[in-house]
């Protein structure tokens, strides 16, 4: 029987899944829905889901839900209030209202999670678990079942934890936990955890970021935003500090007094700068309300902001088709940071900055890669800055590296590649070694013969049937670098510039380190008279413009 890994909470769990059953014959387990046969072609799925619906159509399931739903009504009639005369009156029914969610929603949830794992263990066994942070109650309880089970666990960082978040890891039971940054690292230790089972494999979810957006992406993004393409665009993506303690309960309308201060900005830009545009995200949770934003929406509308969109894109979408991100010491502004988008941290003092300040800290720093709004009148100011600003913008790149190591480790693309060899390494550790999957002809080899072959062509000056070639090996292979690093190569020789710029665009795109490319992108942005972008986008991911050689150019011959 395959070893089995069971993916819990994970983000971009299909990517992981993929990237684990390329390396050895793995059956994933997932607790969700199982995709399409077309996304994860011959691998081996189950689906806790499923396990969890049938034990939900039948009695012990009914009668489950009976109970939970009786315990919910009785603890929602108790009174708390006296026993907190910290917190004021106006912060309970929030608060209420927080603590049924929580019991309804994660309490249903656990308790069949709890089920379907037996179920799974007594019918095909399980091997390994990988879940997210174990301060989710999903976590907790799936850590707990495989400890009881001596199923060896790994968590996996689910973000970055700022503030008054709680630290959980000491009291409980994983194995192992992967972390972005040896920042993150050192601050899992001080939970008591023991330093030789925390491994720094960097953030998967962000080895995309190490690389530039395709154009389509941000032209795509900003026609469904209804956006102009040609003109900045400002995106402001709410915070929610939705978590259950004294300081957070004394504000309960944080996240909502930050949006408030971030939509006077936007008016008062919109009446000084009218060809700039607006997009504000909402938090993106089942228990987000969208009352006090509409509200919020129709006093900015009516302060002068004409026009304001309301963001629905996924994240990636989303930041590709930004110019500037705003946030409020959200994971999603590290992601902006990492894309190499300006970021400016919205920390209202009067709306709870103090948030923040308390337990791990704030998320941001000074020396970060970041401009830090604490009063409503700064946050145009650093608008303007970020857009119009050379120094600025220097300084925010100058910081860039610094604040990238601190949250991911580097920004290689690799992460996906360090945490499935650490998930290998540890199943072979506790007794259990996956069959290595070989390869047959893959279509990256028959891309690879196709490069070859283009290589000889080029250097005996048979430029069409060399273009053939690599034009052949990009609709085999996609994703192959090298093949079109080669095709714009031919595609200059040929004069057509401007394709040439597209193919080696996307070579660097697909891998930004490749020395032949890094010449040839500078090489054709002298041609073309952008210079300054191509600059940019070295700088921005990790590569010296001052270390590029003299060597070779995008003219003379294909990458070797």
């Amino acid at each position: 029987m395959k070893p089995s890994v069971l993916l819990n909470l994970i983000q971009g769990e299909l990517d992981l899944s993929e990237a684990l059953c390329a390396r050895a014959d793995l059956e994933i387990v997932l607790p969700g829905e199982t995709p399409s046969t077309e996304s994860l072609a011959g691998v081996a799925i189950d689906s806790l889901k499923k396990r969890m619906t049938e034990a939900l159509a039948g009695a012990n399931g009914k009668a489950l839900a009976n109970v939970l739903r009786h315990v919910l009504d009785e603890t929602l009639r108790l009174s708390f209030e006296g026993d907190f005369p910290e917190i004021p009156s106006v912060a309970w029914r929030p608060l209420r209202e927080a603590i049924a969610r929580i019991m309804r929603e994660h309490g249903f949830m656990v308790t069949m999670l709890q089920s379907a794992f037996h179920q799974r263990l007594a019918e095909r066994g399980l091997d390994f678990l990988v879940t997210s942070d174990d301060m989710l109650p999903q976590s907790r309880a799936l850590i707990e079942l495989a400890h009881q089970a001596q199923i060896p666990t790994l968590c996996r960082q689910h973000g970055i934890m700022c503030g008054t978040q709680l630290a959980l890891h000491h009291g409980l039971r994983t194995k192992y936990v992967a972390v972005f940054s040896e920042r993150e690292k050192e601050v899992h230790a001080s939970f008591n955890f023991d330093m030789e089972r925390i491994f720094v494999t960097g953030n998967p979810r962000w080895d995309r970021l190490c690389r530039p957006p395709l154009p389509h992406v941000r032209e795509s993004a900003r026609r469904a935003w209804g956006l102009d393409a040609d003109r900045p665009v400002f995106v402001y993506a709410m915070t929610d500090a939705s978590r259950i303690c004294a300081t957070a309960a004394k504000y309960p309308l944080h996240h909502i007094d930050n949006t408030a201060g971030v939509l006077q900005a936007f008016a008062e830009s919109a009446r000084k700068h009218p060809e700039w545009q607006f997009v504000i995200r909402p938090r993106p949770t089942p228990f987000s309300d969208i009352r006090p934003l509409q509200y919020l929406l129709s006093e900015a509308t009516a302060n002068g902001l004409s026009h304001i969109v309301v963001d629905r894109l996924p994240v990636y979408e989303s930041l590709a088709a930004a110019d500037v991100y705003l946030c409020t010491q959200s994971n999603i502004g590290i992601e902006a940071m990492l894309l190499g988008l300006p970021v400016i941290n919205v920390d209202l003092e009067d709306a709870g900055a103090c948030l923040y300040r308390e337990g791990l800290g704030p998320l941001f720093r000074g020396e970060d890669a970041v401009l830090i709004a604490s009063a409503t009148g700064e946050i145009a100011e650093c608008m303007e800055a970020v857009l119009t600003d050379e120094a600025t913008r220097a300084t925010l790149l100058k910081r860039r590296v610094d604040s990238v190591r601190r949250f991911n480790h580097s920004l290689d693309g690799r992460a996906t590649e360090r945490t499935v060899d650490l998930i290998l390494r540890l199943l072979k550790e506790h007794g259990t070694s996956p069959c290595a999957r070989t390869r047959s002809d893959s279509n990256r080899e028959r891309a690879r013969r196709a490069v070859a072959l283009g290589e000889e062509q080029f250097g005996a000056s048979k430029l069409g049937d060399a273009l053939h070639s690599f034009a052949a090996a990009t609709a085999v292979c996609p994703d192959c670098a090298e093949a079109w690093n080669d095709l714009g190569t031919v595609q200059c020789s040929l004069g057509e510039t401007e394709k040439a710029w597209t193919s080696v665009h996307r070579a660097f795109h697909l891998d930004p380190f490749m020395e032949s490319t890094r010449e040839n992108l500078r090489a054709l942005s002298k041609i073309r008279g952008n210079e300054a972008e191509a600059e940019r986008l070295l700088m921005l991911f990790g590569i010296e413009v001052s270390t590029l050689s003299a060597g070779r150019g995008v003219c003379s011959s294909p990458a070797q």
